[in-house]
């Protein structure tokens, strides 16, 4: 199951409804995630980089 998707080339990012079930963290991590991949839509350092400032550790 997918929880969300990012489409870097326009800017749109979608979440799964079923996070609305799901721990707060959960969903704070999936949007960081995917507005992540509108610097970057690979996971390489560009991608990570903006996970490691909000997420340290």
């Amino acid at each position: 199951m997918k929880w969300g998707s990012c489409n870097h080339w326009v800017g749109n990012i979608r979440l799964n409804t079923k996070l609305a079930k799901k721990p707060r963290d959960l969903l704070e991590y999936i949007i960081v995630h995917e507005m992540a991949h509108l610097i970057k839509p690979t996971h390489n350092e560009r991608f990570v980089t903006p996970l490691a400032q909000h997420y340290p550790g």
